[in-house]
């Protein structure tokens, strides 16, 4: 298992400080998560879901070259 990724300042710089309480400080005066809402968790579904059905369709070959072309330009809009 991989240890959590954390950003750690180790010379206490005031510039660390700042943004760390601003960011905390952003999320306590909207009361939000830190983590992804469902909406995220929708998005990232959508967005992979779209991407693995475009390749699949592609890699199929039963359609004419301009639709390829079209699911091409949509598999790299999911990608990006």
């Amino acid at each position: 298992m991989q240890p959590k990724l954390r950003f750690i300042d180790n010379r206490q710089s005031g510039f660390f400080i700042t943004v760390k309480q601003r960011v905390d400080d952003y999320f306590k005066e909207r009361n939000l998560s830190k983590h992804a809402n469902g909406l995220m968790y929708f998005k990232s579904a959508f967005y992979i879901g779209g991407l693995f059905t475009f390749y699949g369709l592609i890699i199929s070959n039963q359609f004419t070259p301009l639709t390829m072309l079209l699911m091409a330009i949509f598999l790299g809009v999911f990608a990006a």
